[in-house]
């Protein structure tokens, strides 16, 4: 009888590892394969009036999508996430206004209890001569 209730112990342990895995590989790939088309779908690259201006990133269109991407993608894995995106310019500072050429994307996702899942990735529009 006590094998019975250690075997059964055991079990759901291994039970509990393997779907935390299982969850954690899910929402890195999901947070991971935010794809570059997505992005470059939010740049901006003419003013209001119709003159070419610096490439920058929409903040409302990186809202909608990237956020509606992982919302999507992400839920089915954990309920209690948080979804962080701050813009930067080329110094590395907070852009004074909407215009911003960089964006850096953060995640913090509960997978269970004990473990928790957070990531950042950054995104930077940078020209050919930049490189």
């Amino acid at each position: 009888m006590l094998n019975t209730l250690f075997y059964s112990i055991f079990f759901v342990i291994f039970l509990s590892l393997s779907f935390g895995s299982l969850r954690f590989s899910q929402i890195n790939r999901s947070f991971l394969s935010i794809y570059k088309g997505m992005l470059e779908a939010c740049v901006l690259t003419i003013n209001t009036s119709g003159e070419p201006v610096k490439p920058y990133y929409d903040h409302q269109k990186i809202d909608d999508y990237v956020i509606a991407y992982l919302d999507k993608n992400i839920k089915r894995y954990s309920k209690e996430y948080t979804i962080t995106t701050n813009y930067y310019n080329e110094t590395f500072t907070k852009p004074s206004s909407n215009y911003s050429r960089g964006v850096e994307i953060s995640l913090k996702a509960k997978i269970f209890n004990f473990r928790e899942y957070e990531k950042t990735q950054r995104f930077y529009i940078s020209s050919r001569e930049e490189l």
